[in-house]
């Protein structure tokens, strides 16, 4: 019988995280058949993995279309069933559980998000629901990852929160898959300096991800005294990022959303990777450790400049970028990475690949699913 997984995602962003991603890749590289259900948008890439036993399953989150959605997680009239569900919390997780438990389906949480009962830390789509919604789901949440066989967290520190906020016991098994690509050969390339005309004399600093980061303003700001030595690049994750900020006379916003298979390529045209997390904001410090783009930078051999969370920390212990205390400082630290580019460069590739290859991870989930 072949082997079929369910990936029920609760995020249309699939082609913009490695968690989502690179679990579907590698599920396909192991022989399995990939049933991938996700939110249609018209905001984010569809899925752009081209595989026979690949297939997508998109899903509106309504009342009228749950019967249907819960039918086809079922396998309701197949021959075969799933021998997992995957699924994301809030509301995914809570429907795959459901679904669990009637069809006798084990189901994993992969706990990408880590939602919290504290006002301080909630997610913008959370801020304008109210707070009955929230703990109403916060509580079904809980209930759901309590059912799971298994947790995938994307560091130790984030299952350690949460464990807490969802009450798991202390025998709840949890796999530490990062966020970060597969193993890839390190490249040169021009894409940027070439597609947005940047001048050879100048330094590219790369910022890819959200633009809904605090400090991104300040830098914005600040950059144009920055002329001489850098260029700095916007890459988004999704139609229409950083479409209402402007870039001043050394800063280019890609007007291009790059699927994944792209993204190693264009990001290896840079020269530094800028992780620009505020630590005076809880969600920011939350999730800036964990965050796609640091996988993304050190799998390109990137040199990292970080701001300014105590989590980052580490990068200027291994010498595989610098960490700075405030956006005044990058200029500074950038011109000394750039002395040293080589060893920067070549720390970053063996951080890459000792601590966040993807593929390396993923071998204690497939065994545990196998078992």
């Amino acid at each position: 019988m072949s082997k079929r997984i369910a990936l029920f995602f609760d995020r249309p962003y699939f082609e913009a995280h490695f968690c989502f991603r690179e679990m579907a890749v590698q599920f396909l590289e192991h022989q399995w058949q990939v049933d991938l259900f996700i939110p249609f948008s018209l905001e984010h890439p569809s899925p752009s993995i081209r595989h026979e036993n690949f297939s997508v399953k998109f899903y509106q989150k309504s009342k009228s279309k749950l019967i249907k959605l819960l039918a086809q997680l079922s396998c309701w009239g197949q021959n075969t069933r799933y021998q997992a569900i995957i699924a994301t919390p809030q509301w995914a997780l809570y429907w795959a559980v459901q679904v669990g438990k009637l069809c006798k389906i084990p189901v994993i949480c992969l706990a990408d998000e880590v939602y919290t009962s504290d006002e301080k830390t909630l997610f913008p789509s959370q801020r304008n629901l109210p707070s009955s919604v929230m703990l109403r789901w916060k509580k079904r949440e809980a209930w759901a990852n309590q059912q799971c066989l298994l947790t995938i967290a994307l560091s130790e520190e984030r299952y350690q929160l949460t464990k807490q906020e969802n009450n798991l016991s202390d025998d709840h098994q949890c796999i530490v898959i990062p966020n970060s690509p597969s193993k890839t050969n390190l490249i040169k390339s021009s894409f940027y300096r070439e597609s947005l005309e940047i001048s050879n004399h100048k330094h590219i600093l790369l910022h890819s991800g959200n633009g809904a980061w605090s400090l991104i303003d300040e830098l914005l700001q600040k950059s144009s005294l920055w002329l001489q030595d850098f260029h700095i690049v916007f890459q988004g994750r999704y139609k229409g990022t950083l479409q209402e900020k402007k870039p001043g006379q050394n800063v280019s916003i890609s007007p291009w959303v790059l699927p994944s298979d792209l993204m190693h390529f264009a990001t290896s045209s840079a020269d530094i990777g800028l992780m620009l997390y505020d630590r005076q904001r809880e969600e920011e410090v939350r999730n800036g450790a964990t965050a796609g783009k640091l996988g993304l930078y050190l799998g390109s051999g990137l040199p990292i400049l970080c701001c300014n969370i105590d989590s980052l920390k580490w990068v200027s212990e291994e010498r595989c970028g610098l960490w700075v205390n405030n956006i005044d400082e990058i200029p500074q630290a950038a011109r000394a990475i750039i002395q040293d580019i080589n060893t920067y460069k070549k720390n970053a590739y063996r951080i890459f690949l000792d601590k966040f290859e993807y593929s390396q991870h993923f071998s204690s989930l497939i065994n545990f699913i196998n078992s």
